[in-house]
């Protein structure tokens, strides 16, 4: 749900349910990587971005 996903990102509620709505057009970069802790992914993961080596 949008709220343990908060709680696992360490980000409020209403940010994650911005985020999923598509009202954040550019969320910062800190949020992202809060969120992608949340889910145990990378920030790359996360926006399906291939990694850099």
């Amino acid at each position: 749900t949008i709220n343990k996903l908060a709680t696992l990102s360490g980000i409020t509620q209403s940010t994650v349910d911005n985020l999923m709505k598509g009202k954040t057009k550019n969320p910062k970069l800190k949020t992202l990587h809060k969120l992608s802790v949340g889910l145990n992914m990378t920030v790359s993961q996360l926006l399906d971005f291939p990694e850099m080596n």
